[in-house]
């Protein structure tokens, strides 16, 4: 059947090809500014709550401080280790991942917060969301296994099976966390890979049915998933219950306008909209910033993602091709789920905004990603548009001879 890969320029498809040994600066410059707009609208948002909760207005605003100290050593570390040596990591990765889901549901280790247990606790640290990790061992993974056994995708043996042993357990211990968000960006992440890797019409119709299959039979188990679609149908039907959060949600993007209430000044934030630090930040950025901080952020997304898509097609070899879909992948749909669900387009899933929201172990987990992407991008190939053939600059001495 017909292939579904992703085309990449080879040096056979040209007649010059350059290695760059730079990272991708502009793909940085985008990163560090959404880093720093996040420990921003971090503080703006959480202080009411700090002071009210902690005694300290400036209590998330260090941590996430902290943690964007600590992922820029992370994404250092992406960066400067060659990409194909993290391929080595990829079954004791994966392996790692999910003994941190099972410590988190089995062992007193897991903390459980708003009805859901998603939380590790190690130590005296803040606890830490081990899915994010998941993501990025899911991510190193497939693109490993799929490289190595790129002539053999479409054997279910190398591609089928193989993905879905993955998306069982991993999917189903992130759904026993009661965290379906999770679990269904994994599977968006997976099949992206998948995809780009050569899998076949057949494959992809089996994924899509089995997930959608999941999807709709995990929202009809748990009541408080139906709930929340409800909620999305009709957030104003019921806004001192099931509605509550979608509704002041809406509230705070409507009150923020086209230019919003300026910085700092959200009334919703004021213990009306639930976790505005976190999983509702984008509602806090429209309403202090209106439409137009809201649209500058989806824009600087955007072109995060085009840069990663575009280093993808100029990756080396397969494993950075697949490494870079993926990631790049993970980021743009997990942002795409959140501003999704803060505008009632998707339901409300408590998905963080990636280098925005509140949370360590999303913004560690997302820079890591992110140095792989600059890694990848020093040994980038670039196409030469109209290259000049080595006999040309002895044509133009002839000319300028005669």
């Amino acid at each position: 059947m017909t292939s579904m890969t992703l085309e990449r320029p080879t040096a056979s498809a040209t007649r010059l090809v350059a290695l760059r040994r730079n990272p991708d600066y502009a793909l940085l410059a985008t990163v560090a500014a959404l880093v720093v707009f996040g420990i921003v609208m971090v503080y703006s948002a959480s202080y009411v709550i700090a002071y009210d909760a902690r005694g300290d207005a400036n209590y998330f605003f260090v941590r996430q401080v902290f943690w964007a100290a600590l992922g820029l050593g992370v994404m250092l570390v992406g960066d400067r280790i060659p990409y194909r040596w993290w391929a080595r990591l990829a079954m004791p990765g994966l392996i790692v991942a999910v003994v941190l889901l099972v410590l988190v549901q089995f062992t007193p280790l897991g903390v459980e917060f708003g009805g859901a247990r998603r939380w590790l606790a190690l130590g005296p640290l803040p606890p830490v969301q081990a899915s994010d990790f998941v993501k990025l061992a899911v991510v190193l993974f497939l693109a490993t296994h799929l490289a190595r056994h790129q002539e053999r995708v479409r054997e279910s043996r190398y591609g089928l099976l193989p993905f879905a042993a993955v998306m069982i357990v991993v999917g189903g211990l992130a759904v026993a966390e009661r965290d379906l968000g999770t679990a269904v960006i994994i599977l968006v992440i997976a099949t992206a890979i998948f995809l780009a890797a050569g899998a076949d019409l057949w494959q992809l119709g089996a994924v899509a049915l089995a997930g959608l299959s999941f999807a709709a039979v995990m929202v009809l188990a748990e009541p408080y998933r139906w709930q929340r679609v409800l909620a999305f149908l009709d957030p104003f039907q019921d806004m001192q219950g099931t509605g509550y959060h979608m509704t002041h949600t809406l509230l705070a993007l409507g009150s923020g306008g086209l230019t919003g209430q300026g910085l700092g000044a959200s009334r919703e934030k004021y213990l009306y909209l639930p976790n505005a630090h976190s999983d509702s930040i984008f509602a806090v950025v429209g309403e202090e910033l209106g439409l137009v901080g809201c649209l500058l952020v989806i824009a600087a997304f955007g072109f995060l993602v085009y840069r990663g898509y575009r280093l993808a097609s100029r990756a080396p070899d397969t494993l950075g091709f697949l490494l870079a879909t993926g990631v790049t992948t993970w980021i743009a749909f997990q942002a795409f789920v959140h501003v999704a669900g803060t505008t009632n387009v998707l339901p409300l899933t408590g998905v963080p905004l990636p280098f925005i929201s509140s949370g360590g172990s999303s913004l560690i987990a997302c820079l890591f990603g992110i140095g792989l992407l600059l890694n990848i991008s020093r040994h980038r190939v670039e196409v030469m548009d109209n290259p000049v053939s080595p006999a040309a600059p002895a044509s133009r001495r002839e000319r300028r001879a005669g």
